[in-house]
């Protein structure tokens, strides 16, 4: 066994020891912030209600299954059974015939991402409206509340943060000390265009995507033109990227496509593809630019060491957490998740090969997620998606797109172990929500 496989079984025997202790706390219990009161409220305040818990979720990137499932409840707590709701990527559509009358609310969702703090705030208000401890009027003014509450770290330590996460990615990635370098100032070079692409209209997002890759491969392309090295190359490009590659949205759309929920699924798959293609025209504006140098496209090699990656996930955990803004209390959580899903990376691939080990991996990290949600921890949601950010298909999604300019078979090779391991991921995810799937929407990471 060599150093990094004995690290990573003894990461998960300690994480198996801290899940076991935390089995002796007490679950997370349901608060509302409010006193206890009569939960039903008008037909007209639920649906009200309904549309803004439904839009809430919706922008926590939730799927419309567990959306509805909340919504349906809600409706059954508020003694409004005949409420139909209709849940889109971009969309809720919620109805009831009261008194004679069919009433009916609309909201698009989907154009108001939220931070890791407001989605915690979110799953402890849908926890709350699912149980029946609120009143529809309580729902409302929280959801209104979370949007508008101050938000944890400012801006210039967020665009720090981002940059800090590309360098420690591009460590995990195989990147010499000169690739992280340069990925730490292409980071704070993205990280900063992602703070002001906040204050331009939602339209101008497909611009800041292609801007971002093209900025970024140029300026890659061009030193390993000028210094004829490729060491770190690859890392360099992928890590100051990341935060574009539509990783989960491709992953949730396998994921709802496979559980009937057609238009849903077809919508963020043509989504996440689209991103994919922004970032792929980055890169060949750029390598039609100032050249495409030769890229070595084998294994991660590690050439900082073998204890790098494993420093280098905790340093990841922390400053994308922070970047993301999560409350400090989740940060500890997010890095722990990241650690397990690492670890059983580094097991399973010699074993069974990268896809498989995707599939292991967010098998074993789901229940974990979950059950770190339901003893104190953050909603499952916030340590998965970073945890995510470490599985195959995102950085294996911007390697297809690199492997395009060799004139072999890799390219094709590259795009489809991506499609099998965008599968595998989800597979494994649904299998691992089999486990904790007794409570609310606390159960499933993202779904």
């Amino acid at each position: 066994m060599d150093l990094s496989s004995g690290v990573a079984a003894a990461v998960l025997a300690a994480a198996a020891v801290l899940l076991l202790l935390m089995r002796r706390r007490p679950e997370r219990p349901v608060r509302s912030g409010y006193a206890a009161t009569s939960p039903v409220g008008s037909d007209v305040d639920t649906l009200d209600a309904m549309v803004a818990l439904g839009e809430a979720m919706s922008d926590a990137n939730y799927t419309v299954n567990t959306v509805r499932e909340t919504l349906d409840r809600v409706a059954r707590h508020q003694g409004l059974g005949s409420a139909e709701v209709i849940v889109l990527p971009t969309a809720i559509i919620v109805s009831s015939r009261v008194r004679g009358q069919v009433l009916t609310r609309a909201v698009s969702t989907g154009f108001r991402p939220l931070t890791f703090q407001q989605v915690d705030a979110v799953d402890r208000i849908a926890r709350s409206a699912r149980e029946g401890a609120l009143t529809t009027t309580q729902v409302t003014t929280m959801v209104r509340l979370m949007r508008d509450d101050r938000q944890p770290f400012r801006a210039y330590q967020r665009v720090a943060a981002y940059a800090v996460a590309s360098g420690s990615l591009s460590v995990l990635l195989g990147a010499a000390l000169s690739g992280v370098a340069v990925a730490l100032i292409l980071g704070l070079f993205v990280g900063v265009l992602l703070g002001v692409s906040q204050r331009l209209p939602d339209r101008t997002r497909p611009l800041i995507t292609f801007g971002s890759a093209f900025v970024v491969s140029v300026t890659v392309f061009w030193l390993l033109n000028v210094a004829a090295v490729d060491a770190g190359a690859l890392p360099s490009l992928v890590a100051p990227l990341v935060i574009f590659l539509p990783g989960a949205m491709l992953t949730t759309s396998v994921v709802e496509l496979t559980t009937g929920q057609i238009v849903s699924g077809g919508a963020r798959l043509a989504a996440g593809f689209m991103q994919l293609i922004l970032l792929a025209l980055g890169i060949v504006a750029a390598g039609t630019l100032v050249g495409v140098p030769a890229i070595a496209l084998g294994p991660a090699q590690q050439p900082l060491g073998a204890v790098a990656p494993w420093i280098a996930v905790g340093v990841f955990g922390i400053s994308i957490g922070i970047h993301q803004r999560a409350a400090p209390y989740a940060l500890p959580w997010i890095t722990a998740l990241l650690y397990v899903a690492y670890s059983v990376q580094v097991l399973a691939e010699p074993l069974v090969g990268a896809v498989i080990a995707a599939f292991v991996a967010a098998v074993v990290m789901t229940p974990v997620a979950a059950h770190i949600a339901r003893h104190g921890g953050p909603p499952a949601i916030v340590p998965f998606r970073p945890a995510f950010w470490l599985l195959v298909p995102g950085a294996l999604g911007l390697v297809g797109v690199t492997t395009l300019f060799d004139t072999g078979t890799g390219s094709l090779n590259t795009i489809v172990a991506t499609v099998a391991t965008m599968v595998a991921v989800a597979l494994g995810i649904l299998a691992g929500s089999i486990v904790p799937r007794r409570r609310s929407v606390t159960s499933l990471p993202i779904f």
